[in-house]
């Protein structure tokens, strides 16, 4: 019999779409106020390196190898930002970008009594991880995201209008992320220490090569033991039916006590193959714990009322606002974050 603690601290990190062909895509990119052509503009699909720029005329090509759920984001600094699902960028042909309006502060209807120091610290912590691994990490653009503290919700927010730029020197990444939203919730105990109670962030990201011409052996050994035991992996085995294979074990609460009990997944996640590499899962239970090599420990929590998903060739799910993650699942952060298109090399 198995013990599992319960964990609650809960991310979301991708925001993803649904589509079931992979395909070149060939546009065109405009400002909507005078139809002239927009050069550098970035298209990339969310979490993944797969992207491409616009040339001097506009124009961009982008392609993915296999089908995927992932969202397609075009943007320029200047501009709103827009989202399309696969089928829907090869529909669109011309896309006209607005120009953003003057950026605003965030209201603050309160005073806001935390040091930027101290703000930064948790944002640190939360975004990008701890440990070695967040150490190895540096924002690049630390001045331009906005941080504000809530007393009356003991919440931190942050914002940014441009990507967040990370250089990850644990993984040999470049990564750009785009804040949706960031929230950390804290919780204070008697005493008046102050705990992370929950951390909410959405958003969509790209990655690059540090350096592509030369991907270092340590990046290439790290890469694979991160990937090892992580969400994606995960994913990728339960779309196979292959968690055992995969080291995966799973518990579910025993009826009338607090004890876990190990169970087969596949009574709880019913996977069915669906058109192309697209397979549709529905969750029989409201959290299952998960086991990697009988030690990380995880847990699976649908909202109340939701029981399917869907995961793609790249072993990303959909809608991911649907499915929450608990323990290490839950907690993987920027330091230890691998793009969706990442394979293990033979």
């Amino acid at each position: 019999m198995a013990i599992v603690k319960n964990s609650y601290l809960v991310v979301i990190l991708f925001l993803c779409g649904l589509v079931t062909s992979a395909q070149t895509i060939t546009g065109l990119v405009l400002d909507h106020s005078n139809e002239q052509p927009l050069e550098s503009v970035s298209i990339y699909y969310d979490g993944t390196t797969i992207g491409a720029v616009t040339n001097q005329e506009g124009y961009f090509t982008i392609t993915s190898q296999i089908k995927t759920n992932a969202i397609v984001v075009v943007s320029y600094i200047g501009y709103e930002t827009k989202y399309f699902s696969q089928t829907e960028l090869a529909n669109a042909k011309t896309i006209y970008l607005n120009e953003k309006a003057e950026a605003l502060d965030p209201v603050i209807i309160e005073p806001d009594d935390w040091s930027r120091a101290k703000k930064l610290k948790y944002f640190r912590r939360e975004f990008l991880g701890r440990g070695e691994a967040a150490e190895a990490c540096k924002i690049l653009n630390e001045d331009q995201i906005q941080l504000v503290y809530s007393k009356s919700k003991n919440t931190l927010y942050a914002y940014c209008d441009q990507p967040v730029q990370i250089k990850n020197k644990h993984l040999g990444y470049r990564l750009n992320y785009k804040i949706v939203d960031f929230e950390v919730r804290f919780v204070d105990n008697r005493s008046g220490l102050i705990f992370v109670q929950g951390v909410y962030f959405a958003g969509t990201s790209n990655f690059s090569e540090l350096n592509p011409k030369r991907i270092k052996k340590r990046y290439r050994k790290t890469r694979e033991e991160e990937y090892h035991g992580s969400l994606l992996e995960f994913m990728r085995a339960l779309s196979q039916k292959k968690l055992k294979e995969y080291q995966f074990s799973t518990f579910i609460k025993s009826e009338g006590s607090r004890f876990f009990v190990p169970v087969d997944p596949y009574q709880y996640l019913i996977v069915q193959k669906q058109e192309g590499d697209l397979c549709k899962v529905t969750i029989k239970t409201d959290k299952l714990v998960v086991l990697n090599n009988q030690d990380a420990q995880s847990a699976l929590l649908p909202v109340e009322g939701f029981d399917t998903f869907y995961i793609d060739a790249y072993g990303i799910h959909s809608p991911p606002d649907k499915l929450l993650f608990s323990g290490v699942f839950g907690n993987e952060r920027m330091a230890k974050l691998l793009p969706l298109d990442y394979k293990v090399e033979e």
